[in-house]
Parts: structure tokens; sequence; C-alpha cells
């Protein structure tokens, strides 16, 4: 009797966690379909590209990726993001989307995937901050001063360029260093945000 008592309270558990993480992925999908809304209101002419990049719970993503076709997110990283302002949420949904408007998931071919993701980060960073729009901005000097940098080799910061400017493999050591500093930096940001 004891056993089944235990067992029961067990299942309790359980089942109130698996209803709790369900509540979070249900908060997630909203909070991303709300930054949808908020940003086709501004940007009507990427109606269609919105209604194509279909949100779902995902693991091994944080806050949120994108495949391609589906933009996936940490429940958990997503609220705690979603915390310290609206604005993050929508940055997020549009940086993904531009992600899948470049095609970035599908051109990395043979590439060094740390510096190709990172090249498509500033890419995408740079188009979003670029549009100055109040519902995504959020102040960066730093940012204003890679995008700078990069400026006075290439016209236009598209990822493969960014990629050419940052040679893999490590035939510069500066490189490996900037890159290490700059993921640093902007780990820090981003857990900064989360706290």
């Amino acid at each position: 009797m004891k056993e089944s008592g235990k067992e029961r309270t067990r299942q309790m558990v359980i089942y109130q966690e698996q209803e709790l993480q369900l509540k979070k992925e249900r908060l997630g999908a909203r909070i991303l379909s709300q930054a949808r809304n908020e940003l086709c209101l501004h940007m009507r002419f990427l109606d269609l590209a919105f209604g194509n990049l279909p949100v779902r719970p995902g693991k091994n993503v944080h806050p949120a990726g994108t495949d391609g076709g589906v933009l996936y997110f940490a429940p958990e990283d997503l609220l705690k993001l979603y915390r310290t302002g609206r604005v993050y949420a929508a940055r997020l949904y549009l940086h993904s989307l531009f992600h899948c408007l470049f095609c970035h998931p599908f051109y990395r071919k043979e590439r060094e995937p740390e510096v190709w993701n990172l090249a498509c980060d500033i890419a995408a960073e740079s188009i979003v901050d670029g549009l100055s729009l109040k519902c995504v901005h959020i102040p960066g000097p730093y940012r204003q001063a890679v995008y700078a940098r990069l400026g006075e080799k290439l016209s236009v910061l598209t990822a493969g360029g960014i990629y050419r400017d940052c040679p893999p493999g490590g035939t510069r050591p500066a490189l490996r260093t900037c890159i290490h500093n700059l993921k640093r930096r902007l780990a820090g940001s981003f857990s900064a945000m989360l706290r």
C-alpha cells in the first residue's frame, strides 16, 4: 500500500512537470507569434515570409535557432529573454527570418562552421540594425564598430564576404583571438540580458 502511494506521488510530480513544460512551450509560441505580428505591422512586404516560418519548441537552441524551415526555440531561454523586453523577441524572430531569406543554413557547404555561423550572425544583425525600427532597436556601439571595420573592406556586409574576410583554418592567429573575444563578448551581452 505504501509503494502505491509513493508511485502515485511520483507520477503526480512527473505529470505536473510535463504540464509546466507544455505551458512554457505554449507561452513561447505566443511570444514569437506576438513578435511576428508586431514585425508584420512595420514590414508588410515580408508578410508572406513571416507566415512561412513556423515556430516549434526545440532542443540544443539557446534561445532559438532555425534550420531554414522552422524557428526552434528553447522555452526557458525565450521566456527569460522576453522578460528583459519584448524588443529582444522581435529582434530574435527577425534575425532568424533573415537567416532563412538569405539561405544561410544552406550555403555553409565545406566552410568552417564556427566562422560561417559568426559571419551569418553578423550579416543578419547588420541588416536588423540598419532598419532603424523601434520594435527591434537595441543600442550597441560595439556592433557598430564591428560593422565599420568590416565596411572598410566590404561594400555590402554579406555572410560570404564576411567569411572571406575571416579566413578559416587558423591561417591568422589574430583571427582565432578575434573570434574568441567576439564570441565571449557577445555571450556576455546575452547572459547579461538573461539575468
